[in-house]
């Protein structure tokens, strides 16, 4: 459900790699946000501009605080586990999760640029949080 919408928000819409991942868990999973919200994440593109930690796990981590925290973080129980648990199943999957060492091994120099990497974010996220339940 989300890997199809990457494309038209990463590639057709110009939106860097965070606020792709916001606005497609937005659309997909209803959370309310408005079309302004996603500038909460527009620095976090490109590993914050500098290639550290890579733009479509900080965005996907943003969406999951949405999804899970009631009230405040601290007062989630269980909810620094989950963001600690979706890091792993990001670092499984790409062997890193700075930006630079990613684009390293996964951007394209055409158009798409890190098409394939917000595609296979959504994807880990998309599972992830079926397999929490924070879903229907």
């Amino acid at each position: 459900m989300l890997k199809p919408m990457v494309r038209e928000y990463f590639i057709d819409g110009d939106y860097n790699c965070a606020e792709t991942m916001f606005l497609i868990v937005n659309k997909a999973y209803n959370l309310g946000f408005n079309e302004e919200d996603f500038k909460l994440l527009s620095a976090f593109g490109g590993g914050f501009g500098c290639e550290i930690t890579c733009g479509a796990l900080c965005g996907a981590i943003a969406v999951l605080g949405s999804m899970a925290v009631a009230d405040r973080s601290r007062a989630t129980e269980g909810f620094k586990e989950l963001c600690g648990e979706f890091v792993e199943a990001f670092r499984n999957e790409f062997g890193h999760i700075d930006c630079g060492p990613i684009k390293a091994l996964y951007r394209k120099d055409d158009e798409t640029a890190c098409l394939s990497v917000v595609e296979l974010s959504a994807e880990i996220l998309e599972k992830f949080v079926k397999e929490k339940c924070l879903v229907p």
